[in-house]
């Protein structure tokens, strides 16, 4: 497996040419008209280069905030780190991969996604944790909110596990609570690779990425879904999807038309191929069977929250093992209360977008 270094690599998306056009409606009271000619002349040529990126399907104009990691939409900067040896162990294992951390809106859960190789072969259970140390030279203690979690045995890192196969290797993704300890104090700290004895065995310490593509889906109502029976739920909206370069998904959006106060919900990717216009060839979760230990849907918190009008604004992460082209064409499905899917929309390439 190739682990090539990409934290300097970025994708740059193009910008809505509406903002544009709300921006150049912003001008200061008592700007000359010299100033205002100047500025006009700015939006235009702005307008043309996102016009040339439409046009062409290309990626190369940036909204400002994009390359502070700050796309419009919040999203939380990624973090990275590539895995080598641990100073000083001397055990015979060749630890390395990669590593990435991502946190949801009030950064109170992480996102860690891990692919390694060179681990001891069949170590069920061992530890992957981000540490206080700012080096893996002094990687320290477990990294968490000490005044959230008085106490050793609260540490919500005793729960971070991973489980390798018989060649040694591990790929997964598992949730931590952060107790809001979030990207920007999270970052430039170890991240430290146990042994099935608690050996400290691997480490990296984390830093910023960028990389992603865009994909969505418009959400209609579920084929065959009664919505007149059902009190006139019928969903609709839109569910944007951003793939990571570590084939981590975010998925956000805004939907109507739901079941009123649905708490927690279901929202996810199925298996199902380029239509929702029939039930037979939707299928079940979308997810890489052979290489996750279970259905991540469930187990990352794959959910939406409801309002009284049936309304909701959602965001999460979640890793289903697929790269990019391989959840483009997917459906996505809207489940309500007691599970009934109750929406669906296909999901396609966002060649153009703000994110």
């Amino acid at each position: 497996m190739e682990m090539t270094p990409k934290s300097k690599q970025f994708n740059i998306v193009a910008t809505d040419e509406e903002d544009f056009r709300h921006d150049a409606n912003i001008v200061p009271v008592g700007a000359s008209r010299k100033l205002m000619v100047m500025m006009v002349a700015v939006v235009s040529f702005l307008m043309a280069l996102t016009s040339f990126a439409t046009m062409y399907g290309t990626k190369a104009f940036a909204a400002t905030d994009a390359m502070s990691g700050r796309a419009r939409g919040h999203w939380i900067p990624t973090l990275l780190t590539d895995i080598a040896v641990y100073p000083g162990y001397a055990g015979g294992l060749l630890p390395r991969g990669r590593v990435t951390v991502r946190f949801e809106d009030d950064e109170n859960e992480l996102l860690m996604r891990y692919e390694l190789e060179g681990l001891e072969t069949n170590c069920k259970g061992c530890g992957i944790h981000i540490h206080e140390g700012e080096s893996c030279e002094e990687a320290a203690g477990h990294y968490f909110n000490h005044s959230l979690y008085e106490s050793s045995d609260d540490d919500p890192w005793l729960e971070a596990m991973y489980n390798s196969n018989e060649e040694g290797d591990a790929s997964n993704a598992l949730v931590v609570p952060t107790g809001g300890m979030g990207s920007k104090v999270t970052k430039n700290h170890a991240v430290v690779i146990h042994s099935q004895d608690g050996t400290r065995i691997g480490c990296g310490v984390l830093n910023n990425i960028f990389n992603i593509n865009s994909m969505e889906a418009n959400v209609g109502v579920y084929p065959g879904y009664d919505n007149v029976a059902n009190k006139r739920i019928a969903p609709t909206g839109t569910a944007r999807i951003m793939a990571f370069e570590d084939n981590v998904l975010r998925l956000r959006g805004t939907l109507d038309g739901l079941e009123p106060n649905c708490i927690k919900c279901g929202l996810h990717i199925h298996a199902g191929l380029l239509s929702c216009n029939t039930t037979e060839t939707i299928g079940d979760h979308w997810y890489e069977e052979e290489e996750m230990a279970g259905d991540p849907w469930v187990a990352q918190k794959a959910t939406y929250t409801s309002d009284a009008k049936g309304h909701t604004k959602f965001a999460f992460y979640v890793y289903n093992g697929f790269d990019y082209e391989n959840n483009i064409d997917h459906v996505l499905v809207i489940h309500g209360s007691d599970g009934t899917r109750i929406g669906c929309g296909v999901i396609k390439p966002r060649e153009s977008s703000k994110i």
